[in-house]
């Protein structure tokens, strides 16, 4: 009550100096509470960024939660401007550096050169502040992107012995404890995240998802009506995960096809993974050249495959398809014919391959035992 009703009376110019006052004197008395380790000490945010710049970064941490992968592109400017503008505001950098890492994992940069502009986005913000939580949060999705989940948690922890509310890092946390078979710390992980913020999409889902798997079905479906009431097609599509996690298709393509929330992309894939290839949903679709290929119906599969390429202008989904059609057909040379170019670089048309790509090229490889190329992808990955 005391921290609370303290009087903090500064000119508005102030606003970041006693901003940093409040935030020093709640989390100095509430740390022992909430289990840091260390507390916190007056941030630069005064001397490194005006009030509207801080503005424009908070509107871009919003983006980015909200943005898919064709938009981070642009998430991805708006940090590079902040970083311009205010060049020792080490959150921005932090900020840039993870965007460049969920760029590595999508189509819309190259994953090396996304990778190590991640990197040197980290070691400016380090620079600038050895102490911002979000720089230990990246180098643990670092670490994470390496399979090396032990140094990742290790970063994860020290974000939050810095930051002990920093509900990202409790996820990417449970991400790296649920990859590497530690499922009921993964869960502890969430309920923290829960305790901090009880209505987080993300949290909810992840709640849901792995107490299903442990058998926990009725504390899953509880952590559903909750994610129903705030996020609707996040619910949903969790709830059609359930389903499917425990080979319940029938209950799965009951939702699908009866929801208004499921968008068509969705009703595919899942439609796909049930293998459920002659529903008209699926028939209908761009894939529809990989569904007559699954079907053994070669020939209307190579036709189809050869209008898709020639209606379509996303070279990206046409290269995907062309791949995943010949796989389909069982022409595995044709498969890795497609790929290699993306892999040499001989045709510069063509879009790199991601990791997805690279580990589907080396399967391909190592069926024709192709060694030397094989290895040199592996070492790219």
């Amino acid at each position: 009550a005391e921290l609370w009703s303290e009087r903090y009376e500064r000119p508005l110019i102030d606003l970041f100096v006693a901003q940093d006052d409040i935030a020093t004197n709640i989390v100095t008395a509430l740390g022992p509470h909430l289990g840091a380790v260390t507390t916190t000490k007056a941030s630069a945010t005064a001397e490194s960024i005006s009030p509207a710049q801080f503005e424009r970064f908070m509107q871009a941490r919003a983006f980015y939660y909200e943005a898919v992968d064709d938009e981070l592109l642009d998430v991805r400017d708006e940090f590079l401007a902040i970083t311009k503008l205010a060049p020792g505001f080490a959150p921005g950098w932090a900020w840039l550096a993870r965007t460049w890492v969920r760029l590595s994992n999508t189509r819309e940069a190259d994953e090396s050169v996304a990778m190590a502009a991640a990197v040197d986005a980290l070691d400016t913000a380090r620079r600038l502040d050895e102490d911002e939580p979000m720089t230990y949060l990246v180098e643990g999705m670092l670490r994470a992107a390496e399979d090396d989940y032990d140094a990742a948690i290790e970063q994860y922890d020290r974000a939050l012995e810095l930051d002990p509310r920093l509900v990202d890092a409790y996820l990417r946390k449970q991400y790296a404890l649920a990859s590497s078979g530690r499922t009921e710390a993964a869960i502890e992980a969430l309920e923290k995240a829960r305790s901090i913020d009880p209505l987080h999409t993300e949290v909810l889902s992840g709640l849901a998802h792995l107490l299903n798997l442990q058998g926990k079905v009725r504390e899953a479906f509880a952590a559903v009506e909750k994610l129903d009431e705030v996020a609707p097609t996040a619910g949903f599509n969790t709830e059609v995960h359930l389903y499917l996690d425990k080979g319940e298709s029938a209950r799965a393509l009951y939702l699908m096809e009866r929801s208004e929330t499921s968008s068509p992309e969705d009703m595919v894939w899942g439609l796909m993974t049930m293998n459920l290839y002659t529903h008209p949903a699926v028939q209908q679709t761009r894939y529809r050249a990989v569904v007559l290929a699954v079907l053994g119906r070669e020939e209307a599969a190579r036709r189809e495959l050869e209008e898709i390429r020639a209606e379509t202008d996303n070279i990206h989904l046409r290269e995907d398809l062309t791949f995943l059609t010949y796989l389909a057909l069982g022409d595995l040379a044709a498969a890795r014919d497609a790929l290699l170019p993306r892999w040499t670089g001989s045709d510069d048309s063509l879009p790199s391959l991601d990791l997805n790509d690279k580990r589907a090229l080396a399967a391909v490889l190592r069926y024709f035992e192709d060694t030397e190329t094989l290895d040199a992808v592996l070492a790219s990955m």
